[in-house]
């Protein structure tokens, strides 16, 4: 039993003799750094480099582009940070190689800079080149060699310079925010709307108070369906709402989409016909020119916060208002209205664009069998009626951030 008690001294005795002499070899390179006390007011920074060496008696080097001015009181200071003090207004770069210290240019144009610059690579994975040259600080440009046809960045800087880039490059490489733009558009009878609803969007203050605390509703949750031009509800809702009426024939559902878009992106919808036109005459020959009749949306969504977007939304309405005809040509009358507008709007809210309205006319005729198609005596017994409907566009939009 006493052969393995010695063995465990003289391991322990052993581990904490090489502890001792770990933090002895570490005191003694900490007490190796020289330290400087001396006070310079504007002196001649190449000057004031030589008079370190001459205290120190450690070589240090120094590039033709060292030059400057330097005012410091240095007091027990190490070398290594005494240096680092008086390069840094001009932006030098201090590296300590074995026994002496060089200081050189940090301009890639300097013939030193190779002594002490370090290359890397970085491969992007979420953004371009251009987005790197769009992106990175004019600062860091003439470190950074960037292809538009490869996704490889390729770094050379000093070593703390490298640090910064290759930081910067992880902070600025991530992927788009993708968000989810669900649109319905819709065309519903004014009388019927009407009838649906005077206030087919209104400001409650009661909503939805006996399941939910009110202190916990923004504004936003007190509003409801009514005929106003810009408001918010819920989409859901709404669409079974329309859908209710579609199958009654009293609106029509123009187009339900459902895109993902990156942010920053625009989204667009067009539902309609799209009429060719021969273009005729000496100057447009035979040309085809394409026409586009119906209803178009352009949505562009943003982030700006984490649940908060801006939402550039430009709907447009178009139809056929007859056709005109000239010496040289003939020609289509196309009616436009359309409207821009930019809101704030949280995340998965629903916005509704109102206040365009249609109008459709029809004509309806009606006989009495056998006798309203004889000559003459016809005109008894046939009626011809027409009638005009104002129709309301409605246009809905969610836009919702996708994880």
């Amino acid at each position: 039993m006493k052969g393995p008690r010695h063995l465990i001294t003289i391991v322990v005795v052993v581990l904490l003799l090489g502890t001792q002499v770990g933090f002895v070899l570490a005191s003694e390179e900490a007490a190796s750094e020289p330290l400087v006390s001396m006070i310079f007011i504007q002196d001649d920074l190449r000057d004031a480099i030589t008079e370190l060496v001459l205290q120190t008696g450690v070589n240090i080097i120094m590039d033709e582009s060292v030059h400057g001015l330097v005012t410091l009181d240095l007091v027990d200071v190490p070398l290594d940070r005494a240096l680092r003090l008086m390069t840094m207004a001009g932006g030098y770069q201090v590296h300590k190689v074995e026994d002496f210290y060089f200081i050189g240019s940090s301009d890639p144009e300097s013939l030193s800079y190779t002594s002490f610059a370090t290359t890397a690579t970085y491969e992007l994975q979420y953004i371009t080149a251009q987005d790197v040259i769009d992106l990175v600080p004019d600062i860091y440009r003439p470190y950074i060699k960037t292809s538009m046809f490869s996704s490889l960045v390729t770094v050379t800087a000093p070593p703390a310079t490298l640090d910064q880039v290759l930081e910067m490059l992880q902070s600025i490489d991530r992927p788009v925010p993708q968000i989810l733009i669900q649109a319905l558009v819709t065309e519903i009878s004014r009388s019927e709307l009407e009838e649906w609803g005077s206030n087919l969007l209104s400001y409650n203050r009661e909503t939805d108070v006996q399941t939910t605390s009110t202190s916990q509703l923004s504004w936003l949750d007190h509003i409801i369906y009514e005929n106003t031009v810009f408001s918010f509800g819920f989409f859901g809702k709404v669409l079974s709402s329309i859908r209710a009426l579609e199958a009654e024939n009293k609106a029509e559902i123009k187009a339900n989409p459902r895109v993902v878009v990156s942010s920053g992106q625009t989204v667009d919808l067009f539902s309609g016909e799209t009429h060719f036109l021969v273009l005729s005459g000496a100057a447009a020959s035979g040309h085809l020119e394409e026409i586009n009749v119906g209803i178009s949306l352009n949505v562009t969504p943003r982030i700006v916060n984490n649940d908060l977007l801006q939402l550039d939304i430009t709907p447009e309405v178009s139809h056929m208002a007859g056709q005109l005809m000239n010496r040289n040509a003939e020609g289509l009358a196309v009616r436009r209205s359309s409207v821009t507008t930019s809101v704030l709007a949280e995340n998965q809210q629903t916005l509704l664009l109102a206040g365009m309205t249609l109008q459709q006319a029809s004509d309806h005729k009606s006989q009495v069998p056998i006798l309203g198609r004889l000559p003459i005596i016809r005109w008894f017994f046939s009626e011809k009626s027409q009638s005009e409907e104002e129709r309301e566009l409605l246009i809905f939009v969610t836009a919702e951030i996708l994880e």
